[in-house]
């Protein structure tokens, strides 16, 4: 604008105005040039900012961008270590778990095998004990008279059945898992044979007052079968079926046709089995928790098993904790196209092998030796065992010298101790109700029964075992075979302990000590302080009678009786008639203390007549010269 006022004035000649528009147009043309360059300069510094700042951003991109990369490496890395160790922790969880699985197992397999070799020892140490017992007696001449010969050989024969039956059940089991069993077969009515078998158990079931009853659905079935394994079938059955249930229960056996086989049913009313059990108690050897102390090898049912798989059936079992159990075998009608002989019951059939444990179980009819007269100078030995044939051949090796009396299982046992309070007690650990343990402890924790020493016979023999025995009170551990030797003397230093601690107190008591307790150990001095006490508590109301003094001591007087006499070698009334003297000695010591006759009273003694002749003739001296004498 002032440039055209610049050319404007030089055309009018105006030269000074033209000047100064010129001098403005040039500074105003500096001044957008400034501007401009300015501008340029700004628009390069703000660039370049812009640029710093992208560049700045960029690299930020990229850290970020490298970071997040890193981040997802460290992300990646750790997610694929973490399910590593995951794997590894579940690998080495499943691996440990695996382990302990099969630790378990192992333990199991060797607590199997140890149940079973403890078992099957006891199976085999118990008919040797009556094998080796009676052929010592026989070598010794110690039978005399014809029948007691001929009792010794039926009890070593009957022994001697017993260890066959157990080879021979060990023999089949081998020979029908290797197949060289060979089979006889038989086509015949099944019926009869079953019913002459369930017979055969009568007088078992009949000394434990069960009710045996066999109940065929139908009177003829035809069918193929191996009678020898039917029989050993049926026998195992039938023999739990008694051996589990208890007296007064019932066992029946069912048979009928059922479509293409036959079910035979074995029920009772017995201790049944545990569902634990249940699935395992077809196997070798085992031996379920649920046995009630009844001792077995665990190869009876596998045996059944295997038999019955032989005649291509299955057996099954439904049984319910303290109702009872069902076994149910099913077997085909018909086995192959064989021609089979045709059964002849009368001329195939050997009712002479027994099954598992039947000469040995329950006690038989025949009476177990009595020993000697009871009396006050013969000691009692209570001889608790579950086999009556150990129990008979201890009788006979000590009916000379003692009177016996018998049990046949540890709860029977604890019950006739503390009912007659015998001398001694003999027992076998391994029996039914109560095992010999449990027994003594229960015996050993009673202050009516706790001095009565005990003998363990039993053929567990690990040093385990007799540290068991010791730890559970009982005073001495044979081993079955035992010798009778060493029994004989074992019953004779036991008992001559006891009368030696009785003469000792004796003597002691006669010396002046009241219950001389130092001579005896910590139990009966425990019981003596303990009938001294109520002695005392009653002495004043009653006179310390035996009936009182019995009742306070939560016993009868025949157990106190006995038990007195056991530890002291007194009877009772005299026991406690030494306490009440002792304690009117005690009081005339002082003269200063009470008139005799109040001393007398005081002591429970009603009749001062008589309190001064049993005085004089336990001191030597009356009441009154026994005062004078003190306060000379």
């Amino acid at each position: 604008m002032y440039y055209a006022y610049y050319e404007y004035y030089s055309k009018l000649n105006d030269y000074k105005a033209a000047l100064d528009s010129y001098v403005l147009s040039n500074e105003y043309s500096d001044s957008v040039v400034n501007s401009s360059i300015l501008d340029k300069t700004q628009n390069a510094r703000i660039q370049l900012v812009k640029d710093r700042m992208q560049k700045e951003i960029q690299d930020r991109e990229a850290e970020f961008s490298y970071q997040a990369r890193a981040q997802r490496r460290i992300l990646a890395v750790s997610f694929i270590a973490l399910t590593l160790a995951i794997m590894v922790i579940i690998m080495m969880l499943y691996l440990l778990r695996s382990r302990r699985k099969v630790n378990r197992m192992l333990r199991k397999l060797e607590m199997m095998r140890s149940d079973f070799y403890t078992n099957i020892t006891h199976e085999l140490r118990t008919p040797l004990t009556v094998i080796l017992g009676y052929g010592k007696q026989l070598e010794k001449g110690d039978f005399t008279k014809r029948d007691e010969v001929q009792s010794a050989g039926k009890y070593i024969r009957g022994q001697g059945e017993s260890l066959l039956n157990l080879v021979n059940q060990l023999l089949d089991i081998s020979k029908l898992r290797s197949k060289a069993a060979k089979p006889e077969w038989r086509r015949g009515n099944i019926v009869p044979y079953v019913q002459m078998l369930v017979d055969s158990f009568s007088n078992p079931a009949r000394q434990k007052f069960i009710t045996l009853t066999f109940a065929p659905k139908q009177n003829d079935i035809e069918m193929d079968f191996v009678p020898d394994y039917f029989a050993k079938i049926l026998r195992n059955l039938v023999f739990n079926a008694i051996k589990y249930t208890p007296e007064h229960g019932n066992v029946a056996v069912s048979l009928s046709e059922e479509k293409n086989g036959i079910e035979l049913r074995v029920a009772d009313t017995g201790i049944g089995i545990s569902p634990e059990d249940q699935p395992h108690i077809f196997e070798s050897f085992y031996q379920g928790a649920n046995n009630s102390g009844t001792i077995g090898t665990g190869i009876g049912l596998s045996l059944v098993d295997s038999l019955v798989k032989a005649m291509e059936g299955r057996i099954s079992v439904k049984s319910d904790l303290g109702k009872g159990s069902v076994f149910t075998v099913e077997l085909p009608l018909s086995h192959g196209d064989g021609k089979w002989r045709y059964f002849d019951m009368d001329m195939e059939t050997d009712l002479g092998e027994g099954s598992e444990g039947t000469q040995e179980d329950a006690l038989s009819g025949e009476e177990l030796p009595a020993g000697q007269e009871a009396n006050d100078a013969t000691p009692i030995v209570l001889v608790v065992e579950d086999n009556a044939d150990i129990s008979r051949y201890i009788g006979s090796e000590l009916k000379k010298s003692y009177t016996l009396r018998y049990a046949c299982n540890g709860k029977e046992g604890a019950a006739l101790t503390r009912e007659i309070m015998p001398d001694l007690v003999i027992s076998d650990i391994m029996m039914p109700e109560m095992d010999g343990l449990e027994m003594c402890r229960e015996l050993k924790s009673s202050e009516i029964t706790n001095h009565i020493p005990l003998i363990f016979i039993t053929a567990r023999s690990s040093q385990e075992d007799k540290v068991k025995g010791i730890q559970a009170g009982g005073d001495a551990y044979l081993t079955k075979p035992f010798s009778s030797d060493e029994l004989n003397a074992l019953v004779e230093s036991l008992l001559k302990s006891r009368a030696l601690l009785r003469k000792k107190f004796s003597e002691a008591a006669t010396e002046g000590e009241e219950d001389a307790s130092d001579k005896l150990s910590d139990k009966d001095r425990h019981f003596l302080h303990h009938l001294i006490d109520v002695v005392y508590s009653t002495m004043a109301e009653s006179g310390s009678d035996v009936e009182s003094v019995a009742s306070k001591m939560c016993m009868t007087r025949t157990q106190l009786n006995r038990k007195l006499q056991a530890v002291t070698g007194e009877t009772t009334s005299a026991y406690i008639l030494r306490i009440r003297l002792n304690r009117a000695r005690r009081l005339l010591d002082d003269p200063k203390n009470f008139k005799i006759g109040d001393i007398a009273s005081k002591c429970g003694f009603e009749d001062f007549a008589y309190f001064c002749r049993v005085f004089k003739q336990t001191y030597d001296v009356t009441p009154s010269q026994y005062r004078k004498r003190v306060t000379a």
